[in-house]
């Protein structure tokens, strides 16, 4: 019985000639025809399955295999993308099972394949069309792809808006706060609220660093707050009375430091619960 592993178009990235030299069949007219049988298929399942088991087996044919399609994984083609994750889940049910996306997979890789995936991601996505930077650019930040981190900040400067809201968010993730200063300046932006917001609660997620630095814009500017710039700050909790009280400390300007003291205020109202002693407490 013959089945269809993967399309046309698929096969043509892959040259697999020789791979499996030392087994009993041959892959190439199987490649050639564009089919494969059941049971050459079963066969190259499990020379993958052992590799997946191994991770310093960089070196042998099979693992140059696996490689050349681990690749497609950051295929400029979606379809092909797809194609690939269909394949790796079928290769290996029990380790991708439920992991739908090409970024699920990737994660799951050996690290010497990973950092090889990610690597051509990294190279081929500058080069991409809106929607393949705005793939690569969603996973270098996930898998915080340390040499990313460059191509990330740059990518904030992208004439396409959708490119620039994907890369704040990635830098969010990432976890650099190196990014802090590159992000602070779409807290000001009054065109494109997503960005505008997802500036926000990228620096947020940046530790205290990120809280601390969102703090010194409030009334930076004026009287009168970005919109969700307070909001975000008080879902931190109790915990930023501290960062308020030190930023009220050194402000030197009497117009602010007495907005702040407001808002201090603000903070302490909202998250203060009274107990039966009629004490309050901060939570």
């Amino acid at each position: 019985m013959k089945v269809r592993l993967i399309s046309p178009n698929f096969i043509k990235y892959i040259d697999m000639t020789g791979i499996f030299r030392n087994s009993s069949f041959s892959i190439e007219d199987s490649i050639l025809t564009k089919d494969f049988t059941q049971e050459n298929l079963s066969k190259i399942k499990d020379k993958m399955r052992e590799l997946l088991k191994k991770s310093k087996s960089n070196n042998n044919s099979v693992a140059k295999a696996l490689e050349k399609i681990a690749l497609l994984l950051v295929d400029e083609n979606k379809d092909i993308r797809k194609i690939t994750v269909n394949f790796f889940e079928d290769l290996d049910q029990e380790r991708f099972k439920l992991h739908t996306t090409e970024g699920n997979i990737i994660a799951l890789l050996p690290e010497y394949l990973k950092s090889k995936v990610l690597e051509e991601l990294l190279k081929k996505v500058p080069n991409g069309d809106n929607k393949y930077k705005i793939f690569g650019i969603f996973w270098l930040g996930i898998l915080v792809f340390k040499p990313a981190f460059p191509f990330l900040l740059k990518s904030l400067s992208d004439p396409h808006k959708r490119v620039v809201r994907s890369a704040i968010v990635a830098l969010g993730i990432f976890g650099d706060t190196n990014a802090i200063d590159k992000l602070t300046p779409f807290i000001y932006e009054t065109k494109f609220i997503q960005i505008r917001n997802k500036a926000i609660e990228s620096i947020g997620s940046l530790g205290n660093d990120g809280l601390q630095a969102l703090i010194h814009q409030l009334y930076l500017k004026g009287d009168v707050n970005p919109p969700f710039l307070e909001t975000h700050i008080m879902t931190f909790g109790g915990r930023i009375m501290n960062l308020l009280s030190m930023e009220i400390e050194i402000e030197l300007d009497p117009r602010r430091k007495k907005l702040l003291m407001k808002f201090l205020r603000k903070v302490s109202e909202h998250y203060q619960v009274e107990i039966s002693q009629n004490f309050k407490i901060l939570l």
